[in-house]
């Protein structure tokens, strides 16, 4: 048995997805009709029916349904493709052979932010829990997000940025974080919590190829950090690179690296070429 398309405005009430988050989603920038990074959110989301240990959901059919959705997109827009396990009866325990169930739904574009002013960001209170078996994965559970943002509601505060249980930073609330120090670009390892974002690995990857010229690691950042740095900036599939100018009501350094890797991803082939290692 293979997993059910979902094309209707309704999900059966027992889904699990629905019942207990138990599923994945991935939202896709489309431009002019083609899906921006497609090969990196579908490596993603193979790694996490992997983990999560969902079978049945035919890759080559998600694939062609993104691409012929987008194909019908004139501008601008945005996909978000939700996976869940499908149905089920009371208790955690997933049925034997379950048929999952997936959707895809087109919505609003939300415009690149190169060319907006600098983000202001607030430091959630709302500690991410660590799981390495779900740390980098766009599963459904979501709820650490919702309350940082019942705390900090848009559009009063552009982001917030999320802790783990030491006080590192992990990735903002539906973004990723980097920051430049020392001729170096960096950003927090993904390994306990957080999402790891397409843009964030494309860009790790064309630092590494120098089609970015900067070196880039992987490390442990901390607010101080991120307040001393030369620059900070949020990355994400949908709004690309963005600069931050304040952490906390404090300002924070304005540098040129965040408009290089702008302008790396405005370029329609690093937009929909690259191919996930």
């Amino acid at each position: 048995m293979t997993a059910r398309l979902l094309t209707g405005a309704s999900l059966p009430l027992n889904d699990r997805g629905l019942a207990y988050g138990d599923g994945l989603f991935e939202t896709l920038a489309v431009v002019h009709g083609r899906p921006q990074l497609l090969r990196q959110h579908l490596a993603r989301l193979r790694l996490g029916l992997e983990r999560l240990q969902i079978v049945g959901l035919d890759l080559a059919e998600v694939e062609a349904t993104l691409c012929t959705m987008a194909a019908t997109v004139t501008a601008s827009a945005a996909l978000k493709l939700i996976v869940t396990r499908g149905e089920g009866l009371r208790g955690y325990t997933p049925p034997a052979h379950p048929l999952p169930h997936w959707f895809v739904q087109t919505l609003p574009w939300i415009a690149p932010t190169a060319h907006t002013p600098p983000a202001a960001v607030r430091v959630s209170s709302v500690r991410l829990a660590a799981q390495p078996l779900l740390a980098g994965l766009k599963h459904l559970n979501r709820l650490e997000q919702v309350l940082a943002r019942l705390e900090f509601p848009a559009p009063a505060v552009d982001e917030v940025l999320m802790l783990n249980g030491q006080e590192q930073v992990v990735c903002g609330g539906s973004s990723n974080v980097f920051c430049v120090r020392d001729g170096q670009l960096l950003t927090p390892a993904i390994t306990d919590c957080g999402v790891e974002g397409v843009m964030r690995a494309s860009i790790l990857q064309a630092c590494a190829t120098g089609e970015i010229p900067i070196p880039a690691r992987i490390t442990c950042l901390t607010i101080a950090e991120l307040l001393s740095a030369d620059e900070v900036f949020l990355t994400s599939a949908l709004r690309g690179a963005w600069s931050v100018a304040s952490i906390d009501a404090q300002p924070v350094r304005q540098g040129a690296v965040a408009r290089q890797v702008a302008a790396h991803w405005q370029q329609p082939d690093n937009r929909t070429s690259w191919v996930a290692p």
